[in-house]
């Protein structure tokens, strides 16, 4: 019986450390998962605080750009100057044409004080015009086209030049047109 009692004896104590351990198992498994949770948490707490620091730095970077560097991307953003040859007129005496490859950029009419010339594909009025011993300078609304260092290629009817460099300049914007051949048919009145 002694025997009995102390087998009766070991049975409840191992059901006790039995049933003891697997509550101790089971709050030990909630603790390691609300552990999990928490480092969890603590990594996208993290990957957030990156994210803004990250933001931060690239916006400091962008207002850290130098000025030159800005302007420069502007200048590439911009339109480029195209002129549009256009349909030789017959005007004949009065009329001043700026020619490239024998096709006609532009022209000025003394009569009428009027020309024209065409941009990317826009005509604009030129509205004025004078010259000097060895240049041009005409201009319109929007327009202003610089021909100087004329070199002079003869006369007949009409007086012939080759300008090395005609600049033409559109609200700000200019462009370079080299070896532009100028007809210049001045008016007679009889």
């Amino acid at each position: 019986m002694k025997n009995l009692k102390i087998f009766f004896g070991a049975c409840i104590i191992a059901m006790v450390l039995f049933t003891g351990c697997g509550q101790t198992s089971s709050k030990q498994k909630e603790l390691e998962l609300k552990e999990r949770e928490l480092a969890l948490k603590e990594k996208e707490f993290a990957l957030k605080v990156k994210e803004i620091s990250e933001t931060d730095s690239l916006v400091k970077k962008a207002t850290q750009v130098p000025n030159n560097q800005t302007s420069n991307i502007k200048e590439s953003t911009e339109v480029k100057l195209i002129i549009n040859p256009q349909k030789m007129d017959n005007e004949g005496f009065g009329q001043i044409t700026f020619l490239k490859n024998d096709k006609m950029l532009f022209c000025f009419v003394q009569k009428t004080q009027k020309g024209k010339i065409v941009i990317n594909g826009t005509k604009y009025i030129l509205t004025n015009c004078s010259n000097g011993e060895n240049s041009y300078k005409l201009s319109g609304s929007e327009v202003i086209i610089s021909a100087n260092n004329l070199k002079d290629e003869g006369s007949g009817d009409c007086f012939h030049f080759n300008c090395p460099k005609v600049t033409i300049t559109l609200n700000g914007v200019s462009t370079t047109i080299s070896n532009v051949k100028i007809q210049d048919c001045l008016s007679f009145s009889l």
